[in-house]
């Protein structure tokens, strides 16, 4: 995350609220990795005291930093799809599925 950070910063000049959501959108990302790593080391669910099998915690946070991220990235004009529907983007700069995938490794 750190070099896609590094990227989109050398790539064009930012305002001071794009810098801070995209500041968060990498938080997120962070989050929802850190909530990935921890669901597939524990499984995505539990069985509490009573034997009831219940969904970790943890799934709805990596969920809900994977929804921030994808929000923030769209509202920067980052994705790909919306740049195509969007001449005014600059089009160089942008993340890919595969580029998130990455990310992972």
């Amino acid at each position: 995350m750190k070099a896609w950070w590094q990227e989109l910063r050398r790539s064009r000049k930012y305002q001071s609220q794009e810098l801070f959501v995209l500041q968060m959108a990498c938080e997120a990302h962070d989050e929802a990795e850190t909530a990935r790593q921890f669901l597939a080391k524990n499984g995505r669910v539990y069985e509490d005291h009573n034997g009831v099998v219940r969904k970790r915690p943890e799934v709805a946070i990596e969920q809900n930093a994977r929804a921030f991220f994808l929000r923030a990235v769209r509202q920067l004009g980052l994705l790909r799809t919306e740049q195509a529907k969007d001449p005014n983007r600059n089009s160089a700069v942008g993340i890919g599925w595969w580029q998130l995938e990455e990310t992972r490794r």
